[in-house]
């Protein structure tokens, strides 16, 4: 699918370290994570779809070096975006590549060291909210300004994707600096300079991206805790701690005019569980901690051809405009023949809060034939074999080709509350249904709480859960 980037010049901001060694010093002291940094260059394919991209860095370039000696449609530039003269040079440094047309105002530091408002110094504070919301304003001032003498050509394709954070909507103590900074930019930042791009370009659009945790680098030693885990993940509805590319391929959507060109004003957030209305639409799950510097521009679905594919775009699109309550899935970026799905436990049942991931495979024979489906998270079920697949009648034998993606989560979430334990697919699950009801509760619970970690996390789980029953293993 054409994204309309080819030949759109973007900008992404990156990371913005102090650029004096005794800023650096300082900045140390505080224990600064910095949001942007590049870590894994190989998971990037700035490339995919011929945008002209500009990745901008402070002081570590050395990432950058392969990238830009590798393809000749991405360069690097230096600025100190938290000094208007550097931002004023780094556009015109880059003048020769064309205007900018797309900014990806991704650069921020989060300081790791919980303080309380009471404590907290005005050093701190200023440095915090000059980092991320002041070079913010910059970057998104002198691109206005540039974007003034632009062509029409070129105002056609204009947009500002800002990356906020879940802190920006509910806070974060211990952190009032981070939440205030990145609080301003999701809403009076952008709320406002989605109506003032109009009056330069009529179809500019401006939106936010608000990530919650990512597995990074940078995360790895907090996201290491199963305490900071679950804390993390409590109240988040897909229980998922996301990757650099979750994010990246929203930021690509929101930057496309062809998939988003009547998107602006917008943000979209990792939702908190206590707000109901908004878990349907989950517009990220997203990472605190975003290392992508350069867009992982990556085709999202292939063109359509045969019966199969069109009856799964046909899918597709029915699951989003009209999403059954409790179930959720999608089609690879690169491949509609495989789906991930996610299924929320049905309330007042034993599964009542887990939420538990599913990959369908499709082949030609679609619909006439259904799809293998094979749950990815551990599951304890009358009717769930060990290695996930399911017995489900409409999965074979009463299989009809009326039945839509759609129909079989809402199939399977009904399994969940409804087992049949006259054919079972785990002996074990379908005898204590029968005859011990309360080992079998407890049995499903235990995957309920599994269902919230990502792998390596539920491995360390594990490793406690069989120390405390003495078992030396734990059994599905």
């Amino acid at each position: 699918m054409d994204l309309g980037l080819k030949g759109v010049h973007v900008l992404v901001t990156g990371t913005v370290p102090p650029h004096t060694p005794d800023q650096l010093d300082r900045r140390m002291d505080q224990q600064v994570r910095v949001e942007g940094s590049v870590s894994k260059p190989q998971n990037f394919t700035a490339v995919a779809l011929g945008a002209e991209v500009t990745a901008h860095y402070n002081t570590h370039y050395g990432p950058l070096d392969s990238l830009s000696k590798t393809y000749s449609n991405m360069q690097a530039v230096q600025a100190e975006l938290s000094d208007e003269t550097s931002v004023m040079n780094m556009f015109t440094a880059i003048e020769h590549a064309g205007p900018v047309q797309v900014v990806i105002v991704n650069h921020g530091i989060w300081p790791t060291e919980d303080i309380p408002v009471a404590d907290l110094t005005l050093q701190r504070w200023n440095h915090t909210l000059a980092t991320n919301l002041t070079s913010s304003f910059l970057v998104c001032r002198e691109y206005l300004k540039w974007l003034r003498n632009a062509s029409p050509e070129v105002k056609e394709k204009a947009a500002i994707v800002l990356i906020g954070s879940t802190a920006g909507k509910y806070g974060e103590d211990g952190h009032a600096d981070y939440a205030a900074s990145k609080s301003a930019m999701m809403h009076g930042l952008t709320m406002t300079l989605k109506n003032e791009i109009v009056k330069i370009a009529p179809r500019g659009r401006v939106n936010t991206v608000a990530p919650g945790w990512v597995r990074t680098p940078m995360a790895e030693t907090a996201l290491a805790d199963p305490d900071v885990v679950y804390r993390a993940l409590a109240t988040t509805p897909l229980r998922k701690v996301a990757t650099p590319l979750d994010v990246a391929n929203q930021i690509v959507v929101l930057s496309s005019s062809t998939l988003s060109g009547h998107v602006t004003g917008q943000y979209g957030v990792r939702v908190n569980a206590a707000d109901k209305s908004a878990q349907s639409c989950d517009l990220s799950t997203y990472p605190r901690h975003w290392t992508c510097c350069i867009i992982p521009l990556v085709p999202f679905i292939p063109i359509m051809s045969t019966n199969c594919r069109r009856r799964l775009i046909r899918d597709f699109k029915r699951l989003s405009s009209d999403p059954p309550s409790g179930v959720s899935g999608s089609p690879c970026p690169d491949n509609i023949m495989v789906w991930n799905a996610v299924i929320f436990g049905p309330a007042d049942t034993p599964f009542e809060d887990g939420t538990f991931k599913l990959v369908l495979s499709f082949d030609e024979s679609y619909p006439n034939k259904p799809p293998t489906v094979k749950f990815l998270s551990r599951m304890f079920h009358p009717n769930v074999y060990a290695n996930g697949e399911l017995c489900l009648d409409i999965l074979q034998n009463r299989w009809s080709p009326t039945y839509d993606v759609a129909a079989i989560l809402t199939s399977i979430q009904s399994l969940l509350h409804d087992p049949n334990p006259n054919s079972p697919a785990n002996a074990e699950a379908a005898q204590l249904y029968r005859e011990n009801m309360k080992e079998y509760v407890r049995r499903v619970k235990a995957t309920v709480e599994d269902s919230w970690l990502d792998p390596e996390d539920r491995q360390h789980v594990k490793m406690q859960v069989d120390e405390e029953d003495g078992s030396g293993a734990v059994t599905a």
